[in-house]
């Protein structure tokens, strides 16, 4: 439809390509065969951005994906920005938002706190965090690990989190509303993100901004954003690489605040000015072409 109009009004067509989708097909349609199911994927992406003009991309690693799927139309690799005030938080207002969180949670009291947040799908990789907790509570047993978001595969990984007997440990709190999201990465002291499939990985960049260092694996989009242990540690899909790079920044203070730096000004170049004039450029040239 949007293809149709652009065509009857004489104007550029953008498409936005932000999802990986050869990886969560399986997941929303489970009872098509996995192989048709990804081949349907890359024919019909590619005859759908092929209609365009040109077709964005948040990274590389999501360019490269495209290519793949034979699409001839030219590829834009702008990042998804933040902004650099949604995420400050002076000491006096840390102070009394801490307050607050830990009134309405009390199992904050006196823990430490790591935190995940994003949707809380299958593809999420969020059974591996709880691995990697649960290694982490058998050195270090004031931790809690604090889950922020919502989605089809919570129930599943609340089950698990009792299989596993951490839920005194383990806080899902919901869906989080941006404005109240930085309290979240402010009071926490490590973030953690498994996700292998993201194309881009928003959560990592919003929580460097508040200086709160990351662990992540270093797949796809999340490769590119962190670009080697900028602001953390960027490590393997393996237990025990993740689990050792928390543990660390958790028992060294010292490395703990560098890494709050460097995941501070790393985040800088992820802002929305710097999207917006790449974007402001685009449409500008592709109006201009269309004259």
């Amino acid at each position: 439809y949007a293809a149709d109009y652009a065509r009857a009004k004489g104007v550029p067509l953008v498409m936005t390509a932000h999802t990986n989708w050869e990886e969560l097909i399986k997941l929303y349609l489970p009872f098509f065969p996995e192989p048709f199911a990804r081949k349907y994927v890359r024919t019909r992406l590619g005859r759908t951005y092929n209609n365009s003009d040109r077709v964005i991309v948040p990274t590389k690693a999501m360019r490269d994906l495209l290519l793949g799927y034979n699409v001839d139309t030219p590829i834009s690799v702008i990042p998804t920005g933040v902004r650099r005030e949604d995420f400050e938080l002076g000491p006096e207002d840390l102070s009394r938002l801490s307050g607050k969180w830990r009134e309405l949670y009390p199992e904050m009291n006196g823990k430490r706190i790591l935190l995940t947040a994003g949707r809380v799908g299958a593809e999420k990789n969020l059974t591996f965090l709880l691995e990697v907790f649960r290694r982490l509570r058998m050195t270090d047993p004031d931790l809690l690990f604090v889950i922020a978001g919502d989605g089809p595969y919570r129930k599943a990984l609340e089950r698990l989190t009792r299989k596993l007997g951490l839920e005194e440990n383990v806080l899902f709190v919901g869906f989080v509303a941006r404005a109240k999201m930085k309290e979240l990465y402010h009071l926490a002291e490590v973030f953690m993100f498994a996700s292998r499939v993201e194309s881009q990985g928003m959560v990592v960049i919003e929580s460097m901004m508040a200086r709160t260092p990351v662990v992540a694996i270093g797949e796809m989009g999340t490769r590119e954003l962190m670009d080697g242990d900028n602001g953390g540690f960027m490590v393997d899909s393996d237990l025990d690489s993740f689990t050792e790079k928390v543990r660390a920044l958790l028992s060294d203070q010292a490395l703990l605040r560098r890494k709050a730096e460097e995941a501070f000004a790393h985040a800088q170049l992820w802002t929305n000015d710097e999207s917006a004039r790449k974007m402001q450029a685009l449409y500008g040239a592709l109006v201009g072409g269309m004259d």
